[in-house]
């Protein structure tokens, strides 16, 4: 599968639903491995995560993901922000997100072209 795709993206998120949140074994099925450098032949732990981190994230995350996936200059947002943008709706919180939190000023930010 070509790299940064939306379809790889999906083939990922079925994959976990099936069978489970497992780093490894996604790196296994979809062969997902560093390939060069010093840690060659593990799995691309970021590349990995990065698309299990989106698969938590609000439907609006996604939308702008995969426009960009369809058309690089359509969105600012970039795979390399979904853990920063992860980690901010974490940081929120679960049950209750305020209206002004750090998620929505983070996501403001890269549509904008800021951050």
């Amino acid at each position: 599968m070509g790299k940064n795709t939306w379809e790889e993206y999906l083939a990922i998120a079925d994959y976990v639903w099936q069978h489970g949140y497992n780093v490894d074994a996604i790196a296994e099925e979809f062969e997902l491995y560093i390939e060069k450098g010093k840690y060659k032949g593990r799995p691309n732990r970021t590349y990995i995560f990065a698309r299990l981190h989106l698969m938590q994230l609000p439907l609006f995350v996604r939308i702008e993901i995969r426009k960009y996936c369809a058309d690089i200059s359509s969105s600012n947002i970039r795979w390399s922000h979904i853990a920063s943008l992860y980690s901010a709706y974490r940081a929120d919180g679960e049950e209750f997100r305020p209206i002004h939190s750090r998620f929505d000023y983070l996501f403001s930010q890269i549509l904008a072209g800021s951050a």
